[in-house]
């Protein structure tokens, strides 16, 4: 956040002081998961999060996608992003777009974009969606592993996501 706040270009993109408490109180709700049933999430909370914070640079985003693949775990948000996101296919789009095929140079957001649809499985009523999207997902991770294949590392299996 404070890089963001000193380049001229991308503070826009920085929190301030009352963004930066909602993303504190998002960590804390996903955190707590004896609470998970009980806890809701605010509108603003999930416009931090697609409007501003999954905006970042590819160098910065990591963690807003941890936050992101544990969220759409969380009963109240997977039931938010199915309803609001035409069953999870826009956060599809978007996860996909932002955490695979922008974050080329950046493995770690990959593979966490990869983790945020592997927890969509969790969730029957996103299966239509992750149907759906099927060959996007394949098509994005095509270029993955063709590189992981080809790199030194030629021989060895894939190690899995997980």
């Amino acid at each position: 956040n404070k890089d963001l706040l000193t380049s001229e270009r991308r503070s826009n993109l920085s929190m301030n002081a009352s963004e930066l408490e909602s993303l504190n109180r998002i960590v804390t709700k996903i955190s707590n998961t004896t609470d998970y049933n009980k806890t809701q999430f605010t509108n603003d909370e999930y416009n931090l999060l697609s409007d501003k914070l999954l905006q970042w640079p590819a160098d910065k985003l990591f963690p807003i996608l941890d936050i992101a693949r544990a969220l759409i775990k969380h009963p109240n948000a997977a039931n938010y992003y199915c309803h609001y996101y035409q069953n999870g296919i826009k956060a599809i789009h978007v996860i996909v777009d932002i955490g695979i095929k922008k974050s080329r140079n950046f493995p770690p957001n990959q593979i966490m974009a990869m983790r945020f649809i592997q927890n969509m499985f969790h969730w029957k009523f996103f299966w239509p969606g992750l149907y759906e999207c099927f060959s996007e997902i394949l098509d994005a991770i095509q270029p993955i592993v063709e590189d992981r294949q080809n790199s030194n590392n030629s021989g060895k299996e894939l190690q899995p996501l997980t």
